[in-house]
């Protein structure tokens, strides 16, 4: 080969990527990004809080169903009702899942007459923001029931075509649009009286009826049992989830676990956590998750980043769990009160150490293969 021929052939080569190397190193450079997205585009955020959002981390990590970790927001009504808009800013721009108490049985205003308006709200707020969606639709207590079932002198039989006129009537109207329920939530509860109201007037097998229900209105969707205390073995409704649980998966009416993490003083393990995860046989889903900050420690904010840490690390490293929802978006508009700072965000809307410790465990999980040029580069 002459010399001249050698020179423009390696001209050619430095002018000009291969296929390969042009896939190889946008791959690595789109892996990078995934990590941190702003080393190529500045962070699109009005609101006070810096780094990649937590959806945009949890778009990017697999959960055991081979879909979107849902990292979710249930807003209370403080936060609904925020004149400065806010918190709904910061859900839509946060989450990508959300919770709607309007499908519950207390939009059941009379026989057979119901109330969509504050679930159709919810799910066209999620929907603007490509959010998921859980629904809920029998709660034990009684103050979540219509005054016209508790006080309606109805027997038995009568409560049970309630519940299920209920249930057929929501799970119809949103099929498609709610992929995912809490069929019962907080069943046979120990207290405070009067306890489980259902299960007072019907009976225990309310339970699976209600589930039954659901199953047959919504082959598709996702079937919940929740409950509270039973995020560890030695929770007081540990057993009362397991024995429903066990008894509805035998007969293939439950799909899921929900686990509510509202940590008022107790502090659980991670190791405890995943092993009650693990134990239930079934995808978990952590519907409530708080935690106060603790007057007593050192320092409360940083006190409270860690056990937030370790329970988003419970979570994810399960290998069962589909789904991480945070309960209120300010410690202003909590139910539980301002002054025990339960929330990711302040009084003024601004990011606390827990928001960003449940950032750091996200991004330290992002799964890479998510990535949609990755098949590409390893083609």
């Amino acid at each position: 080969m002459s010399n001249s021929k050698h020179a423009q052939i390696q001209r050619r080569a430095k002018k000009e990527l291969s296929r390969r190397d042009f896939l190889r190193y946008s791959g690595s450079l789109v892996a990078a990004t995934a990590l941190n997205p702003r080393l190529l585009l500045p962070l699109s955020n009005p609101l006070d809080t810096s780094g990649p959002t937590l959806r945009s981390l949890a778009q990017k990590i697999i959960a055991p169903s081979g879909k979107p970790f849902k990292i979710g927001i249930y807003l209370e009504p403080g936060d609904t009702n925020d004149p400065t808009g806010i918190p709904e800013q910061l859900a839509s721009q946060q989450f990508n899942h959300r919770v709607n108490k309007g499908t519950q049985i207390s939009q059941n205003y009379a026989p057979n007459q119901w109330s969509f308006t504050s679930a159709d709200s919810l799910l066209q707020k999620a929907s603007l923001a490509q959010q998921t969606m859980l629904g809920e639709l029998i709660w034990s207590w009684e103050g979540s029931i219509p005054n016209w079932i508790k006080n309606g002198g109805y027997n038995r039989d009568q409560l049970i075509a309630i519940i299920q006129a209920h249930i057929g009537t929501m799970l119809t109207r949103y099929k498609g649009r709610i992929g995912a329920y809490e069929v019962v939530n907080e069943a046979h509860h120990p207290g405070p009286a009067p306890g489980d109201w259902w299960e007072a007037h019907i009976g225990s097998d309310y339970v699976q009826i209600a589930f039954q229900a659901a199953r047959q209105a919504d082959l598709t969707a996702v079937l919940i049992y929740n409950h509270y205390c039973n995020e560890t073995i030695y929770g007081i409704n540990y057993n009362i989830t397991k024995n429903d649980i066990d008894n509805l998966k035998s007969q293939g009416l439950v799909d899921a676990v929900g686990i509510q993490l509202h940590l008022w003083s107790s502090r659980p393990t991670k190791s405890d956590v995943i092993a009650a995860m693990q134990s239930y046989g079934l995808p978990v889903w952590v519907t409530e998750f708080d935690s106060y900050q603790l007057s007593w420690v050192g320092d409360p904010p940083q006190e409270q980043a860690t056990i937030t840490q370790s329970m988003m690390e419970a979570a994810l490293e399960s290998g069962v769990c589909e789904c991480f929802t945070n309960w209120g978006i300010s410690d202003k508009n909590s139910v539980w009160e301002a002054s025990n700072k339960p929330c990711l965000w302040d009084e003024n809307n601004d990011a606390k150490p827990n928001y960003y410790a449940m950032q750091q465990v996200l991004n330290a999980n992002v799964t890479l293969v998510n990535d949609i040029f990755l098949p590409l580069v390893i083609r």
